[in-house]
């Protein structure tokens, strides 16, 4: 909406920064018909942006890929990735805390998120040890029940209160939905960064594609899901395996300093709008 805006108001040089596949989201969740006149109005304006903006911001570079894609391949020479970033300051490195395992479910808990798998993944853990499933939502969500069945503990968290409330825990969760097509592709829930920063693993689903291939190549995290090739003993396994090796609170900060680092997003989105003045 913002790019139709600038496009109607015929500005000249601009940066379009690809947030999200709006649309596609909006189908995936509900909010939307697929074909809908709003949706081809959106598709409409996506065209446009590529076509017409000066420089493209995106959170991943799946993104740009799939604006190449859709849109002959004008997106990748004007775009440059600048992920969701964490204040490095705020969320410090810290040693997981004694005790229970603390598994944290953390943010804004809607249809986009495979709720069902990580219900599944906390029931494997608590099979094998006692477990705390935190989730810090809020408002209510539409897993009230199945939430009070795992006798989740729900816990209310200010942003002023997340970095201690993430230093609490011993891993983060934040699994979407396999099944919500590319919408996925531009995603990167600002919850990974904040995990990682404080040495914390992660598990995301495998359509996280950017995030799913960093957080298992760097050994901070796996994927897991409903359309994952690994099932819930196998991703246990491996979790536990992560969380009982004593580098991993280092690897994961390493990640985060590399990929995650307000300082670095700031310098880069500075250099995108110096180059488009200039």
């Amino acid at each position: 909406m913002a790019a139709a805006a600038t496009m109607l108001a015929g500005v000249d040089r601009w940066v379009w920064d690809v947030r999200s596949f709006w649309a596609d989201q909006k189908v995936a969740t509900g909010v939307m018909p697929a074909g809908s006149p709003q949706v081809q109005v959106m598709r409409r304006v996506e065209g446009l942006a590529a076509h017409g903006s000066t420089a493209v911001i995106a959170l991943t570079a799946s993104a740009i890929d799939e604006l190449d894609r859709r849109h002959g391949g004008v997106v990748s020479s004007k775009a440059r990735v600048v992920t969701t970033c964490v204040d490095l300051d705020r969320f410090g490195l810290s040693d997981p805390p004694p005790g229970l395992l603390r598994v944290l479910l953390a943010g804004t808990l809607n249809r986009y998120y495979d709720v069902e798998s990580m219900l599944g993944l906390v029931a494997e853990l608590r099979r094998r040890s006692p477990v705390e499933f935190v989730v810090a939502s809020p408002g209510d969500t539409d897993w009230e029940d199945e939430l009070a069945t795992i006798e989740a503990s729900r816990v209310s968290a200010t942003p002023g209160e997340m970095a201690e409330l993430v230093s609490a825990c011993h891993v983060g969760l934040s699994v979407c939905r396999d099944d919500v097509g590319a919408s996925l592709l531009a995603a990167m829930p600002t919850k990974i960064g904040e995990f990682l920063a404080s040495g914390r693993p992660v598990v995301v689903n495998p359509g996280l594609v950017d995030a799913a291939q960093m957080l298992e190549r760097d050994g901070c995290g796996i994927a897991f899901g409903s359309s994952s090739e690994t099932g819930v003993v196998d991703a246990a396994d491996r979790l536990e395996d992560l969380l009982a090796d004593p580098r991993t609170p280092a690897r994961c900060r390493s990640l985060a300093e590399s990929h995650f680092d307000l300082d670095r997003g700031v310098d880069a989105l500075v250099e995108v709008y110096t180059a488009l003045g200039a």
